[in-house]
């Protein structure tokens, strides 16, 4: 492994991108060179640094960029590591973005450790995916589930949600339980985020 490892974050959610960053200069080898707020301000720090690795989200700026950014910057750098993480796990899109030269692609509710294991696979030549179950139905989440999450994005209560539902708190909390298993999510924070980036008002 090298003894330096110079890396960039492109990540349009200020908070997300501090919070990784944060973590990462916790890592002795690592060193975060750059952090990029669009697809523009990336490819002007890939050509004035020198980038051993990308971590980079899916979704930059609520479009799935953050895979056709991937294959640009390999067929430019071959040898340029980059990791995707992502609120969105399923086959297909780890499938796409291995294909666009993707090394490694992490869910974001993975944990800290598993963050950490795939820079240290990826930056040691190796791959680093998720065990994922062939899903042929992209959207695992049910109608209702579907529902409850357009109206956290509309920064609703709980309580909200279950007058508006006609549903019962026990409920509610169920409903939440199985839209975090489903997607990945650790806790009520993430699931805000993922209704507010797939369910904009």
């Amino acid at each position: 492994m090298a003894d330096s490892i110079n890396i960039m974050i492109v990540e349009d959610h200020d908070l997300m991108s501090f919070g990784i960053r944060e973590f990462l200069e916790t890592i002795p080898i690592v060193q975060v060179v750059a952090t990029a707020r669009n697809a523009d301000e990336a490819r002007i720090f890939r050509e004035k640094q020198q980038i051993d690795l990308v971590i980079m989200d899916i979704r930059i700026n609520s479009d799935l960029n953050g895979i056709s950014l991937t294959s640009e910057f390999i067929k430019e750098s071959p040898d340029l590591a980059i990791l995707i993480y992502s609120m969105d796990c399923n086959v297909e899109l780890v499938r796409q973005a291995v294909n666009a030269g993707a090394r490694g692609y992490v869910p974001k509710g993975a944990g800290l450790e598993n963050f950490k294991k795939a820079i240290e696979i990826i930056v040691a030549g190796g791959s680093y995916l998720p065990r994922l179950k062939t899903n042929p139905n992209p959207n695992p989440l049910t109608l209702r589930e579907e529902e409850i999450l357009k109206l956290i994005a509309t920064r609703k209560k709980d309580n909200e949600i279950c007058e508006m539902l006609e549903i019962v708190p026990s409920t509610m909390k169920s409903h939440r339980s199985h839209i975090m298993e489903k997607l990945y999510l650790e806790n009520a924070v993430e699931v805000y985020q993922y209704a507010i980036e797939h369910y904009p008002q």
